[in-house]
């Protein structure tokens, strides 16, 4: 069930961001999903050790969802942002045998 309705999510979305480069695979196996949906947002884990790492920061402090808001309306696009009790969130996990993917 939570695929389907997964899959019809992933399919009204413009773009999904992800700071994991192993969730494109899944990401793809939705129906509705395409490759330039996704975007990719690098860390320190997954950028090779070669490559050294600068902080650039604003004086302003922005959370994440206030960050993807603002990304979207940047990009003239909606952000489809929702809350989920953690409770609910865990339960859910928890049914799809994905328990030790969420801490609480």
């Amino acid at each position: 069930m939570m695929r389907a309705v997964n899959g019809l999510m992933f399919r009204a979305l413009n773009a999904v961001i992800t700071i994991c480069r192993d969730a494109e695979r899944l990401l793809l196996s939705y129906p509705g999903m395409r490759r330039n949906k996704i975007r990719f947002i690098p860390t320190r884990a997954t950028l090779p050790e070669q490559f050294e790492i600068f902080l650039v920061a604003d004086r302003e402090q922005v959370s994440t969802p206030n960050f993807i808001e603002r990304f979207a309306k940047a990009s003239g696009k909606c952000s489809r942002l929702f809350s989920m009790p953690p409770n609910l969130l865990s339960a859910l996990f928890s049914v799809m045998g994905w328990q030790d993917t969420l801490t609480v």
